[in-house]
């Protein structure tokens, strides 16, 4: 198993993860509130224009990426045989915190939709 530690491509993939995560947990808030799947989208345009989540987003994947990095660089470069449940392992943690962070941020604009729906 060899590892690709080019940026461009770690980018790309931290990208497709983040999209994945935030479907996900769209997914999860329409079945728990009953949210229509156009307010989820609605919800989504909000986060890309709320400039406060837009930096928390920059930030989470900064994080996310340098975290990554140096668990890589430190744990497993090192080694002739990379154990790939090691990998595994590692990469799990790094995904419940990207996960655990964006939960925050699904909880925070649902909230917004839910209080939005209150008063109208």
């Amino acid at each position: 198993m060899t590892i690709n530690l080019d940026v461009w491509d770690l980018k790309n993939q931290r990208t497709l993860l983040l999209k994945l995560i935030i479907k996900l947990f769209a997914r999860l808030k329409i079945a728990k509130y009953q949210i229509p799947h156009s307010k989820i989208v609605n919800i989504e345009k909000i986060l890309v224009r709320n400039s406060i989540l837009k930096w928390y987003f920059l930030r989470l994947k900064v994080k996310v990426i340098k975290h990554l990095i140096e668990i890589l660089i430190g744990q497993l470069l090192p080694k002739i045989i990379i154990n790939q449940a090691l990998l595994i392992a590692l990469l799990k943690q790094i995904f419940l915190k990207l996960c655990i962070s964006i939960k925050i941020i699904y909880n925070y604009l649902v909230n917004i939709y839910l209080q939005q729906q209150i008063f109208q």
